[in-house]
């Protein structure tokens, strides 16, 4: 409750300047997520330590303001540069499939990763741009799709 206590106090208070954002931030899968998964989504990032929580929020801050400020990216290929499909054959990442548990599970396949590739078609600065994409406009339905499959499915 903590946690939960002090966004809600910096959130609404003038004497932080972007708090405003810490409910957005946390609640980015609100759709989906339940407030306390959501809630303990943060804590568990940093071993239940609240003040290091908000210390990784305001790190990430200016990111987040970014991506926000472009809606995510909805456009993912013209943010890219060049058609998603082709990033990745360079930058393997793909959600398919559940865990046993109903878990969306995401396979990255770092091996296979080529920066020279992805320099060729896009450049590295674009791949937060992926990641934001997938994070707002693609969990959510993962998360969907799961729990469809198994009613038990919790996120």
């Amino acid at each position: 409750m903590e946690f939960r206590s002090e966004l809600h106090k910096r959130s609404t208070s003038s004497a932080y300047k972007d708090g405003h954002l810490y409910p957005e931030m946390v609640g980015t899968f609100r759709d989906v997520e339940e407030e306390p998964y959501a809630l303990c989504r943060f804590l568990r990032a940093r071993d239940f330590n609240v003040e290091q929580v908000f210390d990784m929020m305001n790190e990430h801050l200016e990111i987040w303001k970014h991506a926000k400020e472009s809606d995510y990216y909805p456009d993912i290929d013209a943010a890219m540069g060049c058609p998603l499909s082709i990033v990745l054959t360079q930058y393997p990442v793909l959600y398919s499939g559940n865990a046993k548990e109903g878990y969306p599970v995401c396979y990255f396949h770092a091996g296979r990763l080529t920066v020279q590739g992805i320099e060729c078609i896009t450049t590295l600065d674009s791949i937060p741009k992926m990641m934001w994409n997938t994070m707002v406009y693609q969990v959510a339905g993962i998360f969907r799709d799961a729990a469809e499959l198994n009613p038990d499915f919790v996120r």
